[in-house]
């Protein structure tokens, strides 16, 4: 009877409030699994492969990219952004959702369920996020911006090339802070 009472109490206790779901779980984790943002190049120096200079920024990929997954979705690069030595920025790419089709073959239907499976992910982990309507040329995009660290999730779809999801994460402090010194 007890066990039984137990059950049916936790099967109506929403489980979407046993995760985090907040933007300081956003700030908590300050990066991506073991990149943290303003790590130094040194401290991933074991990790990274140098790929070029861009503006005042050094941008590194990810060695072992096959290592990582974003809720069960493999990735296809990792792409890290140091300025003056830190991690200021990071940058996903998950697999394919969609391949592209073959020259000559027409292409499938956008299935948007494993995306949508994705994105639900990041809801119960930081929160409702802010969509952006018609950002740049993403079929959608979301913004969390928590006190030290912004996530975008952006949706590209493109119709002849496939489908994938991009992530970046950024060190919301070292921008604002770019932004000030600025004017």
């Amino acid at each position: 009877m007890i066990k039984n009472l137990i059950f049916i109490l936790l099967s109506l206790f929403p489980m979407n409030l046993i995760i985090g779901q907040s933007i300081e779980e956003l700030d908590r984790r300050h990066g991506f699994k073991d990149i943290k943002l303003g790590s130094t190049e040194s401290e991933l120096s074991d990790k990274i492969i140098f790929v070029e200079d861009a503006n005042k920024n050094k941008i590194y990929r990810i060695k072992n990219v096959e290592a990582y997954d974003v809720f069960g979705k493999s990735l296809k690069d990792i792409k890290l952004a140091f300025n003056n030595g830190k991690l200021i920025s990071i940058f996903l790419t998950t697999d394919y959702y969609q391949k592209p089709p073959k020259e000559g073959e027409r292409g499938t239907d956008i299935s948007l369920d494993e995306f949508s499976t994705q994105f639900h992910s990041f809801e119960r982990l930081f929160g409702e996020g802010e969509f952006m309507k018609d950002y740049k040329d993403y079929a959608f995009a979301w913004n969390w911006s928590g006190k030290t660290t912004q996530l975008f999730l952006l949706y590209n779809n493109k119709m002849r090339g496939g489908s994938w999801l991009e992530i970046v994460i950024l060190d919301y402090s070292f921008y604002e802070k770019r932004i000030k010194d600025g004017f």
